[in-house]
């Protein structure tokens, strides 16, 4: 080795046929720590992927994998390879820090699944708080995006809001709302009435255990947002034939613009063909996705 080889001061320098100190220390210090980690598993330093790798992909139901990484002091590439398997066996060191990660760990700055927090939301919405009343609690995470959680456009949020909206249940889910004025029990009654129509079920309904996991489903019937039974087949065809004298009930309005979704139709379309605002129905169309979903 020359001697400005940039090896030097490492242990690749060692494995080159540097001798001196600057090379041989950190041989040195490695070479301990290989043995101590052999001792811990009796003569191994690497345990099968395969296990681990299970275990990460059980834990993406509920956290990214750069919420994992971070549990554990992996980085993200160092991840990906696990999940697709690129080696056989890793360090059994790594092994054991992985499988300590939970579900249910909070990892600052990381994103974790929305499910959880997404019915806490909707559970308080079903007590009476509005979104307006629960959004002093998360320290800036705008109505906006409350909104945007609760009809379940959001897959992932941060830990940081998912542990703010968790401690905003846990003060308000057994507590009823109060109603000083006329103005603010109309509030609770327009939420627990919105609640219902959507399928959305009070804290009751689920067991602080099992809230976070996306396989649970809550104690008691999830209600359709409408019932396709009680809407005229003609009239909503005529409807969406392009007849606008045609009048329709919500329910009926409700079933056209799914009807034309699911026929391939754009929002634009839909509002141009019939007369009517597809964005007012979205959130009920949603809620008896969820509710289909829940029964199958």
């Amino acid at each position: 080795m020359t001697p400005d080889d940039p090896r030097h001061g490492r242990r690749s320098g060692y494995l080159a046929g540097c001798r001196n100190t600057c090379c041989s220390e950190p041989n040195r210090r490695w070479t301990k720590q290989w043995r101590l980690q052999a001792a811990r598993n009796g003569g191994r330093t690497t345990v099968p992927t395969e296990p681990i790798r299970q275990h990460v992909l059980q834990l993406q139901s509920s956290m990214s994998l750069s919420a994992i990484g971070k549990a554990c002091g992996m980085n993200s590439s160092q991840m990906v390879r696990l999940v697709r398997g690129d080696h056989p066996r890793m360090w059994a060191d790594t092994a054991r820090r992985l499988l300590a990660v939970r579900p249910d760990m909070q990892v600052g700055g990381a994103y974790v699944s929305a499910v959880g927090s997404r019915r806490r939301v909707q559970a308080l919405v079903a007590v009476g708080y509005g979104l307006e009343r629960i959004e002093p609690y998360l320290s800036g995470y705008g109505r906006t995006n409350l909104r945007m959680l609760a009809n379940g456009d959001r897959g992932w949020i941060t830990s940081d809001v998912a542990q703010r909206i968790k401690a905003a249940y846990e003060e308000l889910s057994m507590r009823q709302p109060a109603a000083p004025t006329r103005q603010h029990q109309a509030g609770i009654t327009k939420s627990r009435n919105r609640a219902r129509a959507l399928g959305w079920v009070s804290p009751l309904a689920w067991d602080d255990d099992t809230i976070d996991d996306p396989n649970a489903r809550p104690v008691g019937v999830i209600t359709a947002a409408w019932d396709p039974a009680g809407c005229d087949d003609a009239r909503i065809e005529r409807r969406i034939n392009g007849d606008r004298t045609i009048r329709l009930h919500r329910g009926e309005s409700v079933e056209v613009v799914r009807r034309m979704l699911a026929d391939g139709h754009t929002q634009n379309e839909i509002r141009r063909l019939t007369g009517l605002k597809p964005e007012r129905y979205m959130a009920e169309i949603r809620a008896a996705r969820q509710t289909e979903e829940a029964a199958a």
